[in-house]
């Protein structure tokens, strides 16, 4: 997923160097992506199974089952590569509509020329709300990781210059925030070096654009977000030579750190009851939240939808959408 990450990234500011078309439907199966590893690892609880793939239990103090083989495609997020898999996932979802070509479009595809507070463009209303369903399903998967884990960065660069100790390790409390925040900045100067050398990014997305929409999304996580975002562009042009690279620091300076215990996730607690040949287990789940489209819907997203002539009553469609799980 990392690579996808990468690559969809190139495609969006460097389009014409790098591919000449684009692929709406990647966005859709993204989606769907995200609801797969949502449903493994957050209503399943997978992350708890480890070892190979066995139909039954031959001794219930190794807990070393999977309930279906199709799990080996759930990242395992207890480990550095499975952590930036999710990650990489759950930022092109959560950003899925700043890295849509449609964003800057009108609907009979054209470029964007002038602004418009209601933000409507070459995106449908149907896929807007499926847009707002999964990046409240991954806001929550991020947050079910941070209740979990701490991730560990063992060679972090000293903002001040004067530091005799220019190099630090240091554990992140909320890796996945500082994640999404520094590649968005990172996609921003990515559209900037590219404009300056003249490289056509997506048809219609300046600069100026680029930046609205991703401040847009980043006010979902808060002032606090917002102001470290806005402290990381200031820092960009000093520490981007080295950083400019997607896909966050390099894997041989991380490390997964698990809390013991884990943090309360999820508003109520269910309980599975797995029967083998030899014993029965029963696992505590937290119940997951379903209110995603209220959750991922940022201010551009409900300026539109209230726009929108197609809905004029907006809260039960939200509620039905949300219920399905419509991607």
């Amino acid at each position: 997923m990392l690579d996808t990450y990468r690559g969809i990234v190139h495609s969006f500011v460097d389009h014409i160097k790098i591919t000449n078309t684009n692929h709406p439907p990647v966005a859709s199966l993204l989606r769907y992506i995200a609801r797969f590893y949502h449903s493994g690892l957050v209503e399943l609880g997978l992350d708890v199974f480890t070892g190979e793939h066995r139909p039954f239990l031959a001794d219930c103090n190794h807990l070393n089952i999977y309930p279906a083989p199709e799990t080996c495609h759930i990242p395992r997020a207890e480990t550095v590569d499975g952590a930036l898999d999710l990650f990489s996932l759950c930022f092109l979802v959560i950003f899925g509509n700043v890295l849509d070509f449609r964003t800057y479009s009108t609907p009979d595809g054209y470029p964007l020329k002038k602004e418009n507070p209601y933000d409507a463009n070459g995106i449908t209303v149907d896929e807007r709300y499926n847009m707002c369903t999964a990046r409240g399903v991954c806001i929550e998967l991020l947050r079910w990781w941070s209740s979990k884990y701490k991730l560990r960065h063992t060679n972090v660069r000293s903002m001040d210059p004067t530091s005799t100790t220019p190099r630090h390790a240091k554990t992140y409390d909320d890796f996945p925030i500082k994640f999404l925040l520094e590649e968005s900045v990172l996609l921003l100067e990515y559209k900037i070096r590219a404009q300056r050398g003249g490289r056509e990014g997506a048809p219609g997305c300046s600069i100026s654009k680029l930046r609205d929409q991703i401040l847009n999304v980043v006010h979902l996580f808060g002032e606090e977000a917002s102001d470290q975002w806005d402290g990381l562009m200031v820092a960009s042009s000093e520490f981007c030579d080295e950083q400019l690279s997607i896909g966050g620091p390099r894997k041989e300076y991380l490390e997964v750190v698990k809390l013991h215990p884990p943090q309360v996730f999820g508003k109520d607690f269910f309980f599975f009851f797995f029967f083998f040949d030899y014993c029965s287990i029963l696992i505590k789940m937290a119940e997951p939240r379903k209110d995603y489209v209220q959750l991922g819907s940022t201010r551009l997203d409900i300026a539109f939808i209230k726009f929108s002539t197609k809905y004029p009553s907006t809260s039960d469609h939200v509620r039905v959408q949300a219920d399905q799980y419509d991607f």
